[in-house]
């Protein structure tokens, strides 16, 4: 290679090494995993869980007889059958487990009569309509407090309350999973680590020492440093891309479907 274009080289990989850090892939890219990371983390702190439903019906019904039971019973399958209802339109995982609302029967989670209801509440968009079980659970709780099972309204106020809590708690993850991080955003993000990347296999290389316009002493065949950088840079990126979306299918998504079997095991506690 001719000594000119040894040099118009050393040139360029020199414009690369002090104009390459000039690209703020710190600042885009720290704000890009922080707000993943808190989105994905706020995603599973509003995920709701109907054990605390289940101890309050335990607590605050009162019989042991058969009736009550079906209605303890009837009441946890409705929570149950919303938190389904929901992740339907979000989570792949749960669509596994239920292909079809006919599905929900066949998992003793709804009967036809109650399908056929739930149908007729939303006949042009069902998936607006996932709190309609819950309305159901109150409407359970009422008819108890009438048949005196639960022997005052400040039990029933609670009850309803912590139903309502549940819905509330679907309808953020929702939420989250409606309005999703700007697209614009992850390419710039991405676009950022990726030209600093590129601009940086020149800014890396290890120059002639004698007569680089770097002023170079130390000629080394691996860019070691760079390398960690370039290691660090993509591995947070790649974190980030990880969790963008936790309701898929990926290893480290959330487990939905595993935690509609626990919940559905927990439906059939002997204290209910």
């Amino acid at each position: 290679m001719p000594d000119s274009i040894k040099r118009a080289f050393e040139a360029y990989c020199s414009f690369c090494k002090y104009y390459g850090e000039y690209i703020p892939v710190y600042f885009v890219l720290g704000f890009f995993v922080d707000i993943i990371v808190e989105r994905w983390w706020d995603q599973f702190l509003n995920i709701p869980w109907p054990d605390e439903i289940a101890m309050s019906l335990g607590a605050y019904t009162l019989g042991h007889s058969e009736r009550v039971r079906m209605q303890r019973r009837t009441i946890m399958r409705y929570v149950n059958l919303s938190f389904v209802l929901a992740v339907l339109n979000m989570c792949s995982r749960a669509k596994l487990l239920f292909p079809n609302e006919f599905s929900l029967v066949s998992a003793g989670l709804a009967t036809q009569e109650e399908l056929l209801l739930y149908f007729q509440s939303a006949p042009f968009q069902l998936a607006a309509c996932y709190a309609e079980p819950c309305l159901w659970a109150q409407d359970i709780v009422s008819q108890m407090r009438m048949e005196g099972s639960i022997n005052s309204d400040r039990s029933v106020e609670l009850l309803c309350k912590q139903i309502a809590e549940f819905r509330s708690g679907l309808g953020s993850i929702l939420c989250y999973n409606l309005i999703s991080v700007p697209l614009v955003y992850a390419q710039v993000a991405i676009l950022t680590v990726y030209s600093y990347t590129i601009s940086s296999l020149f800014a890396w290389q290890f120059l002639d020492p004698n007569k680089s316009v770097m002023g170079d002493e130390v000629d080394l065949y691996v860019p070691i440093f760079g390398l960690l950088r370039f290691f660090f840079y993509m591995g947070w990126i790649k974190v980030a891309e990880s969790l963008i979306n936790p309701f898929g299918e990926d290893q480290d998504d959330f487990d939905i479907d595993k935690i509609i079997e626990r919940n559905l095991q927990g439906r059939t506690n002997e204290r209910l």
